[in-house]
């Protein structure tokens, strides 16, 4: 994977549960690595437009090309751009040599 390629910057977190002032159990997202941001491509797709409970829903698709790293799952999601992407597949490319990620975020 060459270097010029990976010329945008994402966030990849995990979910994970944290007390509220309250003491209730609250969802909040984490970073999953060190560093400020990872190098990545990123390569929209076709989208999608659906009218579901009395309005119509865009959805944007995409799929971004990472380093390796044995740490990114479904369970993830990637921070892009000021979008939330749900990731849906992580695929390796090569020898360890890097990740394929399909995602998708609202659009809005």
């Amino acid at each position: 994977m060459r270097a010029g390629e990976l010329n945008r910057s994402i966030v990849i977190q995990a979910a994970t549960v944290a007390q509220n002032d309250f003491g209730e159990d609250v969802e909040t997202w984490i970073k999953i690595h060190t560093d400020t941001t990872l190098p990545a491509k990123f390569m929209p797709q076709r989208g999608d437009e659906r009218f579901t409970a009395q309005q119509v829903v865009d959805k944007a698709v995409a799929v971004f090309k990472i380093r390796w790293r044995d740490d990114v799952t479904v369970e993830n999601r990637i921070v892009y751009d000021g979008h939330d992407w749900d990731i849906h597949d992580v695929r390796p490319l090569g020898n360890r040599e890097g990740l394929e990620i399909d995602a998708s975020a609202r659009a809005e």
